[in-house]
C-alpha cells in the first residue's frame, strides 16, 4: 500500500524556539526525535520586481507575480529574495521533523494520510518577507500519491476562527464532495480479470464491481464480451471532457506499421470521406459510417498497389496503376485513364488533364474527362543547350493556360489545346508569378516579366542579373526569387552552401515598376508572408545570428533579435516566428528564446524571465496566446504579457507535447498515454497511445484500433461523475465508462504508483516518483499539507504493549507506525502500557521507536506478517517485540536503510 505525505510546508515558524510574543503552551509540539541532523534544504533566488517561476531540485514550483513580497513594516522589497524549501517526502524526513501529524476535529483526533510536506522560507537582505494581502503565490507540488486530498495550513498564532496556535486549519473540504454513486443510474454491473500472477498488485481490483455509466462499450454485449475473459495487464483512469461513443466504421487493414496507417489512409472533400487501401482494393466509406464504394484491383484494368495513390485537391483520386494513371471522383467512380507521367495538373472546371509523360518528357498531352487526345504539344530540345541552362518546363497559370519552354521558346496554350501566344527565343526558366503574368529567367541572368495577356514586358536588364555559369550551378548553389505580396517588387536571393552555413549570399529587392534595384543587408528566409503585414519580410544576417523584420517601402528595421540561432543550411529550422490573427503582434521562438513583439517592433515580454523552460508557444486569438514548458507547465496569456492561468498538462522528464490541429497533444511516456487539450488547457481526450489519423471537431475519431482495424468513432461529452477506464494488455486496448465510489477509487489509488514503479524497472530507468502535480495558491508564509484523515489506521483493533531488546528509560520515547495506505501514514504512539492500536494487516506496517542516543528499534514489516490475526482477534492483546539496531542513525540516508517498507 502507499505511504504518501506531502506535507506542504511554508514554515516561517522556528521549530526549536518560541518568540516571545507568543503563548508557548498553545502551541502543539514539534519536537524532532532525533540529534545532530537536519532534512537538506533547496533555495534560489529571485528578482521581486517580475513576474517569474522558482523551480527548485525537488520538483516544485513557485509562481511568483511581480512585486508580491513586502517587509514587516509593509514596504515593498526590491532587492533580491531567497527562497528556501525543505520537502518531507520520505518516511525518514517526516519522522526526523517531529512535525505533529493528528488533526483535532470536534474532539475527535484523527491521523493524517499524507500527500506530500514542505517547508518555505523567503528573506531578503538577511530578514523574513511576507506575501502582501491581495497576492498569492501559486505553487505545484510533485507527490506519489493519488487520489483526493485536502488542504491544511498549521497555524502559528491563534485565529479568530477558533483555531488555536498550534492546530492545523482545513482549508478544503474535497473528501466532502466526492459523491457517492446514484445507483439508479448505473446501466449495469460487471467484474474484470487481471494478470495478477506476473503483476500482483492488480489483484486487487478484481474485487470492484464495476458500475457501466454508459450505453457504450458495455463488456456484457455480444460485442465485447470477450474484455470479460481477458487477464488485463493494466489499467488507468481519467475524466476527460468527452469519451469514445458508437462504432461508425471497424475496417480491417492490410499492414500492421504504424507509420503506414498515418501515411496511407487519407480522407477527401474537407474530410467528409474516407479512403482505406487494402490489398485488393480501396474502399470508400462516409463519415456516418456508409459504405460508398470499392476501386478493385485488376490487370486488366486499373493494376497495381493500392498505396500507391494520392489525393488531389481534397476532390479527386488518382492511382498509379500497372497501365497507367486512373481518375476517379470523390466517391469512388471512374473518370479516364491518362500515360504515366512524370507530372500532371488536373483542371475540374475544364474537365481536364495535362499530363507530361514518363517515358519521354518531350510530350505534354491535353485529355479530356472522357480520357479523349485534345492536344499533344511537343517539347523541342537539343543537348546542346542544356549546357547553356535552358530549362524545358511546363506550368498552368491561375487563369488556365498550359505554357510550354523548350528549345523553340515559350508558348501559350488554352486548355481546348489552342496556342493562344508565343514568345520566340531560348529562355532559361519560366515561373508563374500572377494569373496574366509570367516570370522569365533570360539566358543573360536577367529577368524578365511578361504580360502575355497586353503583350507587354520589363527586363531588370543589367540592374539585376543572377548566376549565368550553368557549369558552377551545382548540388550548393541556390537561388529563390519570391513575389512580395500587394506590392510591385520581387526579392532575389541567391546562396552558395558550405558545409559551415550559407555564404556569399545576395539579396536584392527589385521594383519592377520604376525598375530600380536595391541591395539587402541580409538573406530572406523562408516564411509565409501572407502571415505579415503588406511590405514585410523576415531576415537573417551575420554577425551575431541576428533576426530582422524588415519593411521594404520604409527601408527600415521594425524588429531585431541578436543571437537568435538560426541555421539557415541546416535542413529543419530552428526558429519560428507566429503572428497574430490580426497582424499585430509576434511571438519568436529560438536559441532558447521565446519573447512577444508588436509588429511595430517594440518588445512586450521576454517570457523566458518568467519561465526558462518555455519551449513553444502560439495564439489564440488576437487577443490571448499559450505558451508550454519542458515540465509541463501551460499557460494562458494575454497579449499585454499579463499571465491569465496556468496549469500542469504533463511531468518533467516524462512526456513530450506538441500542437495538433487546434488541440495540444501530451504524450505521458511513463504512462503510455495519450492526452489532447484544448488551447485552453483542458482536457479534451486521454487514450493509450493508438495511432490517431484525425480528430473531427470534437465529434470524430479515426485511429487505428485492435487487431489492425482501422476505427471510425462518434465522441460524446461525458457528465463530471463520470470516469473513463482505460484498459490494456499489450497491443490490445479497450475503453469504457464507469461510476466510482470511495471505495473503488481508494483501490485504484493504490494501484497506480505501483504500476509507474514497475514500468520504472521494466524500462531500467531512474526513477521517477512523481506521478501527480497538486496545486495551490497560498497567501501566507506557512506549513501547508496534503492530507486526508484516518480515525484509525487500520481495520484490526487491541490493547498493544511494547517491549525491547535493550533495557531503556521509556520516558520521552515514541513508538512511530508507519504505513502506506493511497498516502504516507506515520503514527505517534507512546511508550505506555496497555494503550489502543489499530493496523490494517492487508497493507505494507512497520514499526520505529527512537532511542537515547540517535538509536533506533524496530518491528519489521515481515514481523507483522508474522502475527496472528485471529489470535489478536481473540485475545485483543499484542505485545510488539521490537529489536534495537545498536549503530546511532546520524543521518535522513541511514535512517532509510532502516525503514525498508515496501510498496
Amino acid at each position: 500500500m502507499k505511504f504518501n505525505l506531502v506535507y506542504l510546508i511554508f514554515l516561517f515558524i522556528y521549530i526549536s524556539a518560541c518568540d516571545d510574543k507568543k503563548d508557548a503552551s498553545n502551541l502543539q509540539q514539534i519536537n524532532p526525535p532525533f540529534n545532530g541532523f537536519n532534512v537538506k534544504s533547496n533555495s534560489v533566488q529571485i528578482d521581486p520586481n517580475i513576474h517569474q517561476i522558482a523551480r527548485f531540485e525537488n520538483g516544485v514550483s513557485l509562481d511568483i507575480p511581480a512585486n508580491t513580497f513586502i517587509k514587516a513594516d509593509g514596504s515593498a522589497i526590491t532587492n533580491k529574495v531567497t527562497i528556501e524549501i525543505k520537502s518531507y517526502n520520505s518516511v525518514s524526513e517526516i519522522i526526523a521533523s517531529g512535525i505533529p501529524m493528528t488533526f483535532n476535529h470536534n474532539d475527535e483526533v484523527f491521523n493524517f494520510e499524507s500527500a506530500g510536506m514542505f517547508d518555505i522560507r523567503g528573506t531578503s537582505d538577511g530578514e523574513p518577507i511576507f506575501i502582501k494581502e491581495g497576492s498569492k503565490l501559486n505553487i505545484h507540488y510533485p507527490s506519489t500519491a493519488n487520489g483526493d486530498f485536502d488542504f491544511f495550513y498549521f497555524n502559528e498564532e491563534s485565529t479568530s476562527d477558533s483555531i488555536m496556535a498550534g492546530q492545523w486549519k482545513k482549508l478544503t473540504d474535497v473528501q466532502a464532495n466526492i459523491n457517492a454513486v446514484d445507483t439508479t443510474k448505473i446501466i449495469d454491473n460487471f467484474n474484470l480479470k487481471f494478470a495478477s500472477k506476473e503483476y500482483p498488485e492488480l489483484a486487487p481490483l478484481e474485487d470492484i464491481k464495476w458500475k457501466l455509466a454508459t450505453n457504450y462499450a458495455n463488456p456484457k454485449s455480444n460485442e465485447n464480451n470477450w474484455v470479460l475473459k481477458e487477464n488485463w495487464s493494466s489499467l488507468s483512469i481519467s475524466q476527460p471532457k468527452y469519451g469514445f461513443g458508437k462504432t461508425l466504421i471497424n475496417e480491417k487493414i492490410y499492414s500492421n506499421n504504424d507509420s503506414w496507417f498515418t501515411n496511407n489512409i487519407k480522407t477527401i472533400k474537407n474530410g467528409s470521406f474516407i479512403i482505406i487501401p487494402e490489398e485488393t482494393k480501396i474502399n470508400i466509406w462516409n463519415r456516418s459510417g456508409d459504405f460508398i464504394r470499392s476501386i478493385p484491383k485488376s490487370e486488366s484494368s486499373y493494376g497495381g498497389y493500392y498505396d500507391n495513390f494520392e489525393i488531389w485537391e481534397d476532390n479527386y483520386i488518382v492511382i498509379n496503376g500497372k497501365n497507367g494513371l486512373f481518375l476517379f471522383n470523390h466517391i469512388g467512380e471512374f473518370i479516364c485513364r491518362f500515360d504515366f507521367s512524370y507530372g500532371y495538373e488536373i483542371i475540374p472546371s475544364y474537365k481536364r488533364v495535362i499530363s507530361q509523360i514518363n517515358y519521354d518528357k518531350s510530350h505534354i498531352r491535353i485529355q479530356g474527362f472522357d480520357g479523349k487526345l485534345i492536344k499533344d504539344v511537343y517539347l523541342n530540345f537539343d543537348d546542346s543547350y542544356d549546357n547553356r541552362g535552358i530549362i524545358e518546363n511546363w506550368l498552368i497559370t491561375p487563369n488556365q493556360k498550359l505554357v510550354t519552354n523548350s528549345y523553340d521558346g515559350i508558348k501559350i496554350y488554352n486548355l481546348d489545346g489552342n496556342l493562344f501566344n508565343e514568345r520566340p527565343g531560348k529562355y532559361r526558366n519560366i515561373e508563374s508569378l500572377s494569373p496574366d503574368t509570367l516570370l522569365i529567367h533570360e539566358l543573360n541572368g536577367t529577368l524578365t516579366l511578361w504580360d502575355y495577356m497586353k503583350d507587354e514586358s520589363i527586363n531588370s536588364k543589367q540592374k539585376l542579373i543572377i548566376n549565368t555559369n550553368y557549369k558552377e550551378r551545382n548540388e550548393n548553389y541556390y537561388n529563390s526569387i519570391k513575389s512580395v505580396h500587394g506590392t510591385n517588387k520581387l526579392l532575389v536571393t541567391e546562396y552558395t552552401y558550405e558545409e559551415e552555413g550559407r555564404k556569399n549570399f545576395n539579396s536584392r529587392v527589385w521594383d519592377f515598376r520604376s525598375n530600380t534595384v536595391k541591395a539587402l543587408p541580409f538573406v530572406e528566409m523562408y516564411s509565409n508572408y501572407h502571415s505579415l503585414p503588406k511590405n514585410v519580410i523576415p531576415g537573417y544576417s551575420h554577425p551575431n545570428s541576428t533576426f530582422r523584420l524588415y519593411d521594404l517601402s520604409k527601408e527600415k528595421n521594425l524588429l531585431t533579435i541578436k543571437n537568435a540561432g538560426i541555421c539557415l543550411h541546416c535542413d529543419v529550422y530552428d526558429y519560428s516566428i507566429k503572428i497574430s490573427p490580426k497582424k499585430s503582434y509576434l511571438l519568436f521562438e529560438g536559441n532558447s528564446q521565446q519573447k512577444l513583439y508588436t509588429l511595430k517592433g517594440q518588445m512586450i515580454r521576454d517570457l523566458t524571465m518568467v519561465d526558462s523552460l518555455i519551449f513553444t508557444s502560439d495564439f489564440i486569438t488576437d487577443s490571448t496566446f499559450y505558451t508550454l514548458s519542458k515540465d509541463g507547465y501551460f499557460r494562458l496569456w494575454s497579449v499585454e504579457g499579463n499571465e491569465i492561468e496556468s496549469k500542469i498538462l504533463g511531468t518533467y522528464d516524462n512526456f513530450y507535447a506538441r500542437k495538433y490541429a487546434n488541440m495540444i497533444k501530451v504524450f505521458e511516456m511513463d504512462l503510455e498515454k495519450s492526452k489532447y487539450y484544448n488551447l485552453n488547457g483542458q482536457l479534451l481526450l486521454s487514450t493509450s497511445s493508438l495511432p490517431i489519423y484525425e480528430i473531427y471537431d470534437s465529434s470524430q475519431i479515426l485511429y487505428k484500433g485492435n487487431d489492425n482495424n482501422l476505427v471510425l468513432k462518434n465522441l460524446f461529452e461525458l457528465k463530471s461523475s463520470i470516469y473513463q477506464l482505460e484498459l490494456k494488455k499489450g497491443e490490445k486496448i479497450f475503453n469504457t465508462y464507469v461510476y466510482l465510489d470511495k471505495n473503488d477509487l481508494e483501490l485504484i489509488n493504490q494501484y497506480l504508483p505501483k504500476k509507474l514503479a514497475n514500468y520504472n524497472k521494466e524500462k531500467k530507468r531512474k526513477q521517477q516518483e512523481a506521478n501527480v502535480y497538486r496545486s495551490f495558491e497560498i497567501n501566507k508564509f506557512g506549513l501547508y499539507n496534503w492530507d486526508r484523515l484516518i480515525k484509525e489506521a487500520g481495520s484490526l483493533q487491541f490493547t498493544a504493549n511494547f517491549e525491547f531488546d535493550v533495557p531503556n528509560d521509556f520516558n520521552n520515547i515514541s513508538v512511530f507506525h508507519v504505513t502506506y495506505i493511497n498516502g504516507k501514514s506515520v503514527i505517534k504512539y507512546p511508550v505506555q502500557d496497555n494503550i489502543r492500536f489499530a493496523y490494517n494487516p492487508n497493507v505494507s506496517n512497520q514499526l520505529l521507536a527512537v532511542l537515547p542516543d540517535n538509536k533506533v528499534a524496530i518491528f519489521e514489516e515481515t514481523d507483522f506478517k508474522n502475527i496472528s490475526t485471529e489470535q489478536i482477534k481473540k485475545d485483543d492483546t499484542y505485545t510488539f517485540k521490537l529489536r534495537s539496531i545498536n549503530k546511532p542513525i546520524k543521518s535522513i540516508l541511514e535512517l532509510d536503510s532502516v525503514i525498508n517498507i515496501q510498496l
